[in-house]
């Protein structure tokens, strides 16, 4: 395996003697700042500063996700910084500062990181020898490893400075978020990585291409992104220790525009559909609504879940579709559950053979999704209470798309159907009784817990009552759930089309909705609720 510039591992376990003394054994405050300065002063002699933004990397690690609600806690590097102040003889003062302003995440750090050279050097501190270099970080290019499926893409990215060379590869896992960055890796043998590569596209018939800087760049800073946004992600041992320095690395590439979503409309799915539904593999199945209802939802979920990747198939997309959001997301009548089987079978072959998978592979594929056919009852009758909330007393829909509207619309409400508050868990609530439906609203605000559990508490939180803020969110999802006025839904949904988020939307609406009660509460005038439909549909149509 090609040498890793990360954190050593060691298989060596210490015995229950060697635990018991290291406890007896607490290193006070200033011996520990004391071996993080020595530390940083044995870089100050490196031709290249990687070592030492390597270890403020860890400290931005210690960091991430430590806050309340999963922030990214940064005051550790800044008390860091304050504490090389106070050390301006001290070698690794300048070291510990220069580094950070090459890994500092936000402006405001690197700020502090420039202030803090200024003065150490105007008391007399000794640059590092590497100082110079700083500025002399170029990319030499970038390259992608893609496994034949499309789950998963390891890029390599190539740096070169004072003429040393060190690789950062990241892996990228498709199969979340439309892609989140899971691992990280760190190289000084780069030609030993690119031969590893090679060898492992060959031999898991993936392929190994040259990617643009400009390419790269989007796609692992959009990876980045979403693995922050997930809650306690599954990430390997040295993503944390790693992830400043790669993401540093990142902002040395060429800028990219963001990229837009992929985005597959109603005609393009129709179309899908269409075809699928013709094709031979498709010849031996029952025709009908059936046939046609399982097709859309396997067309829906790689529109909306696989970042447009309607065609795309894999054991692990097939798995996660058959097993995980089919029983949550959607409802089946039992002939569409007996179908539903046979229906991924035919569209593996007709869309694996598109995807360009080999027989082989499509064979791999095909025994996943039987395998997931055994178990698919069972799972799927786990998830029934689900279902059954999200039907509860709905009208008889006309079709089957104003039923998985009907749907659509109450996931928007309601998308959790279990929540923690506190220390106390509610794993299974109905979102159907309104009691249950309030607390996990309230779960959803976790910033607010604390004050609504002090039954003294009356002031804000960030300029926010929260009492009036969570009846705010109940009213708009009571008017979602029932669907009562229409116009909440066909708001929401506008918004959500121009690209607002799910909490900006409820908020927006919420803002209608505190003015008409806010006035009704205060005797100014009468619920208008004509009036209130009518600027609910003004919502998103206003010109900036």
């Amino acid at each position: 395996m090609p040498k890793s510039r990360g954190r050593k591992k060691t298989n060596k376990k210490p015995s229950k003697n060697q635990s018991r003394g290291r406890l007896h054994a607490v290193p006070d405050q200033e011996s520990v700042m004391r071996q993080v300065f020595e530390q940083f002063g044995r870089t100050a002699d490196e031709a290249d500063p990687v070592e030492a933004e390597l270890l403020v990397s860890m400290f931005c690690g210690h960091g991430w996700k430590a806050g309340e609600f999963g922030e990214n806690d940064l005051e550790p590097l800044g008390a860091m910084l304050e504490e090389a102040r106070r050390r301006p003889g001290t070698a690794g003062a300048v070291a510990l500062a220069r580094a950070t302003v090459l890994i500092a995440p936000t402006p405001e750090l690197t700020a502090q990181a420039l202030d803090t050279v200024d003065d150490l050097v105007l008391q007399g501190a000794p640059e590092p020898a590497w100082s110079a270099m700083t500025d002399q970080l170029r990319a030499k290019g970038c390259w992608v490893l893609r496994d034949a499926y499309g789950d998963s893409a390891t890029v390599l990215c190539v740096f070169e400075r004072a003429g040393q060379t060190h690789g950062l590869s990241v892996l990228v896992d498709f199969n979340h978020l439309g892609g989140w960055a899971k691992d990280i890796f760190l190289a000084e043998d780069v030609e030993e990585v690119v031969t590893l590569m090679r060898e492992m596209a060959a031999d898991g018939g993936g392929t190994f291409d040259e990617i643009g800087q400009v390419e790269a760049r989007r796609l692992l800073e959009d990876a980045f992104a979403a693995t922050d946004q997930t809650w306690q992600p599954e990430v390997s041992e040295d993503f944390t220790a790693l992830r400043a320095l790669a993401l540093a690395r990142l902002r040395a590439l060429p800028e990219s525009p963001p990229a837009k979503p992929a985005e597959v409309g109603d005609a393009a799915r129709e179309q899908v559909i269409r075809e699928f539904v013709a094709s031979p593999e498709a010849a031996d199945l029952p025709s009908g609504d059936g046939l046609e209802y399982c097709a859309r939802l396997i067309v829906d979920y790689g529109a909306d879940y696989d970042g447009g990747k309607v065609l795309r198939v894999s054991p692990a997309k097939i798995e996660i579709f058959l097993l995980g959001w089919l029983p949550k997301k959607a409802v089946l009548e039992p002939e569409d559950r007996a179908l539903m089987p046979r229906v991924m079978q035919a569209w593996i072959g007709w869309a694996g053979s598109r995807q360009g998978l080999s027989p082989a592979a499509l064979d791999e594929v095909r025994q996943v999704a039987r395998t997931c056919a055994e178990q698919f009852d069972g799972t799927y009758d786990e998830k029934v209470p689900v279902g059954r909330a999200l039907l509860a007393g709905l009208p008889e829909a006309d079709s089957i798309d104003d039923l998985q509207d009907a749907i659509e619309r109450r996931m928007f409400a309601m998308p959790y159907f279990g929540t923690r508050i506190g220390d106390e868990d509610f794993p299974q609530l109905d979102p159907n009784d309104p009691d249950e439906r309030a607390i996990l609203i309230q779960g959803e605000h976790p910033e607010y817990h604390d004050a609504l559990a002090d039954p003294g508490f009356e002031g804000e939180i960030d300029g926010v009552n929260p009492r009036l803020h969570l009846v705010m969110h109940e009213i708009v999802a009571n008017q979602l759930w029932d669907n009562d006025p229409p116009e909440t839904w066909h708001t929401a949904r506008r918004l959500r089309d121009l690209g607002h988020d799910r909490h900006d939307i409820l908020h927006a609406i919420g803002e209608v909705v505190m003015r008409h009660v806010h006035a009704s509460l205060m005797g100014q005038k009468d619920f208008d609720r004509e009036r209130y439909r009518a600027e609910l549909d003004q919502l998103g149509r206003e010109r900036p």
